[in-house]
């Protein structure tokens, strides 16, 4: 009987030892790691929600960043290429939300479904901004 409770009580400070804490914008350390992900997935036409992760160079992740999303797409008028950002319109930045578990969180309606481009935009403290891209093509 000990032996078990010895056993688990290993097994779960081994599985702590692998888990970091969230740090904030100003404690976080280099290099930084970005992903976007989309929901649902393949994004379609009508509401999507973007969900970015940051993480840090030790791979805690990071809140307190301020995060921005800008979705663009190209369109032919006339014979020729257009790139639109949003809906058409000239600027379309969305502020993503910090849900404090290095997750920031925004939404829009996504009106096309055409290839759409998405840049990533953090700035992390004072002194960083990480940049990302990521095009998807919206069923």
């Amino acid at each position: 009987m000990s032996r078990c409770i010895f056993g688990i009580l290993l097994l779960a400070s081994l599985a702590a030892c692998g888990q970091r804490g969230p740090v904030t914008s100003s404690e976080a350390k280099p290099p930084f790691a970005i992903d976007l992900e989309f929901s649902p997935t393949p994004p379609h036409v009508g509401t999507e929600t973007f969900l970015v992760t940051l993480r840090d160079g030790t791979g805690a992740p990071v809140t307190g960043a301020k995060v921005q999303i800008m979705p663009s797409f190209e369109s032919i008028h006339g014979g020729h290429l257009i790139a639109r950002t949003g809906m058409g319109s000239t600027s379309a930045t969305l502020t993503a939300a910090d849900e404090g578990n290095g997750t920031y969180r925004a939404s829009m309606i996504l009106a096309k479904a055409v290839y759409w481009t998405f840049g990533v935009e953090a700035q992390i403290g004072s002194n960083s901004t990480l940049s990302y891209q990521r095009g998807v093509e919206v069923q």
